[in-house]
């Protein structure tokens, strides 16, 4: 169970836990959420929680402490690391596609993108 590192989630910056944010009808707007994206201030990390499992199912290893963003699409996260000038694209692993009348969930593991920003230092 995940509740033994709940003083190292106390440690942590949370992004809000991830909600496929696609938008439905206004009469039937749902969300559901299925993974947890931490930013580790101990450690350049962000973990994804399962929380079916409340397992760590992915790590990713950054240059610098990161805080997250979620896009408006929930595919991707942002882990921003701002001592760095340094933004790097986490997939989420979750993608949905609507089909009008219902949508489809495709789960993959999540993944540290190739994309990476990075800005150069002004004085």
């Amino acid at each position: 169970m995940f509740c033994p590192r709940i003083t190292v989630l106390l440690a942590t910056t949370v992004l809000a836990t991830f909600a496929a944010p696609l938008a439905l009808h206004a009469a039937e707007e749902q969300s559901e959420t299925w993974r947890l994206f931490v930013a580790d201030h101990t450690q350049p990390i962000v973990r994804a929680i399962d929380l079916g499992t409340d397992k760590e199912i992915a790590r990713f290893d950054l240059k610098g402490f990161a805080a997250l963003s979620l896009s408006d699409t929930g595919r991707t996260v942002f882990a921003v690391q701002g001592d760095q000038n340094t933004v790097h694209a986490i997939d989420t692993g979750i993608a949905l596609s609507d089909h009008g009348e219902h949508r489809d969930i495709e789960i993959k593991e999540p993944k540290l993108l190739a994309t990476t920003a990075k800005s150069p230092v002004t004085s």
